[in-house]
């Protein structure tokens, strides 16, 4: 009888005491361990972002591909470096490198705004012909093979050779005529600004990675979530002159975070609060 109490007496002190700790708070994580789970975090945000820079660089190069036979090139490594700033959020700086165009590319853009390089070729292979040099003819065609499939190489004849007169034989631009252009399709913008739709790619990219995965930071309400993307951005090779790109800010409140979160606001409505700015 006596052994039977002890146990119903032992079973319910043990009861007692689970429920005493199922009820207790949880320890509060140390310091330490708060601030390496806090960099871990971060670093996986680094490489998202990386990533959203590289895709949008992908999708300005598919782009370009579709109007130019060359190709945009990375002249670099995109590199991401975040932190936690005290009474802030976070912020991310992204290393940008810029696209590189290939020659092909190059000399479409020229065509592109009007300096009639198809003309200027044919032009060239005429006053070759018209030489009877060796030489001439020799120096024309190893340009020709630097630049292929730009420039056109049909045989030249006769009637190729063209008559210069007037403001032809006067401009800049070779016999640049009416014929190496149509008036009446408009260029697309990544001819004439190809920096500028790779950097709108590349923010978008960035726009949807904050939205999609910037919850792992637990940032509070007061909190903004920052990127500044910047990258040299070379000038035309044709020019010796570099400039630098613009920088491009991209802040997210963690309020509208946390809303999206918990679908208080749509994605559309939350993309309409990202507060962009260029300078």
């Amino acid at each position: 009888m006596k052994t039977i109490v002890a146990v119903l007496a032992g079973g319910v002190m043990f009861g007692a005491v689970a429920q005493v700790l199922a009820q207790a708070p949880p320890r509060p994580e140390s310091l330490q361990a708060a601030a390496v789970r806090d960099r871990y975090q971060i670093g996986l945000m680094e490489g998202i972002l990386q990533r959203a820079a590289e895709h949008g660089a992908k999708v300005t190069r598919d782009r370009a591909r579709t109007v130019v036979s060359g190709d945009m090139l990375l002249s670099d490594e995109v590199r991401v470096r975040g932190i936690r700033l005290a009474d802030y959020g976070v912020f991310f700086y992204i290393d940008m490198p810029d696209l590189e165009e290939t020659l092909p590319w190059v000399f479409r853009t020229l065509d592109q705004n009007d300096l009639g390089l198809a003309s200027a070729f044919r032009s060239l292979r005429a006053l070759a012909e018209a030489s009877g040099n060796a030489n001439d003819r020799q120096a024309l065609q190893r340009i020709e093979m630097q630049l292929a499939p730009v420039v056109p190489n049909p045989p030249i004849t006769a009637a190729a050779v063209p008559t210069l007169t007037g403001a032809q034989s006067l401009s800049g631009s070779a016999a640049a005529t009416s014929a190496d252009r149509s008036p009446t399709v408009p260029a697309d913008p990544i001819l004439t600004d190809p920096q500028g739709v790779y950097r709108t790619e590349v923010a978008d990219a960035i726009i949807d990675a904050i939205l999609d995965y910037s919850n792992g930071l637990r940032l509070e309400a007061k909190d903004w979530f920052t990127v500044a993307a910047r990258g040299k951005e070379s000038a035309s090779r044709l020019s010796p002159a570099d400039t630098e790109s613009p920088t491009i800010q991209i802040s997210v409140r963690g309020e509208d975070l946390i809303a999206l979160l918990a679908r208080q606001i749509s994605r559309e409505e939350a993309r309409k609060r990202v507060v962009i700015k260029v300078f």
